[in-house]
């Protein structure tokens, strides 16, 4: 009796093993803005991981050293309105960092690094291209942010700005639904 009560155990144990479900195999993670390639090449030194692709608005690395890069995307409806939102960026980017003028990026582009006294340390570049803002920011763990790490920041915007034309997402204008799309089946009461 012994040895049927351990055979059904382990006939139990066996079968709720077996309909456990095992989760799919997940595709590597990319972000649409630069390539794992292409990030590499901007910043050799670092080493970086993708740890969250933020659905077209922009990306977020660790690095290495425990580093943190975010790099943000803000699509506007029109020009006037993202050459208004990127002076609000350059100004609240100016509290917190000198900031200068940098050439290549888009029409318009300002980097910066926070004072080496900063509680927080940062390195960042934000840049106008027509009607997308790009800010891209990287915070060291336990070093100074400095114009060693702003210099490939840089190139990685330069290399962001000349991909973002390659991604379709859209907000602020949005471009999968049309109010005449939305007759059919909104109610208008």
């Amino acid at each position: 009796m012994r040895m049927i009560d351990r055979l059904f155990s382990c006939l139990a144990l066996f079968l709720a093993i077996a309909t456990v479900p095992v989760p799919p195999a997940l595709a590597a993670e990319t972000c649409p803005f630069i390539s794992a390639q292409e990030l590499g090449g901007a910043m050799p030194a670092l080493k970086w991981s993708l740890i969250s692709n933020q659905d077209g608005r922009g990306c977020i690395y660790q690095g290495g050293r425990g580093d943190t890069m975010m790099l943000s995307v803000f699509r506007n409806p029109d020009k006037d309105r993202a050459r208004e939102l990127y002076a609000t960026f350059v100004k609240t980017l100016g509290e917190r960092m000198p900031l200068n003028v940098v050439s290549g990026i888009g029409e318009e582009g300002q980097r910066g690094t926070t004072a080496g006294d900063a509680q927080r340390q940062e390195a960042s570049v934000v840049a106008l291209s027509g009607d997308t803002i790009l800010q891209i920011s990287v915070y060291p763990t336990g070093r100074r942010a400095d114009d060693a790490l702003l210099g490939p920041l840089t190139e990685v915007a330069r290399v962001a700005i000349g991909n973002m034309s390659k991604t379709s997402e859209r907000f602020g204008d949005c471009e999968w639904l049309t109010p005449g799309d939305a007759d059919g089946f909104l109610d208008k009461s």
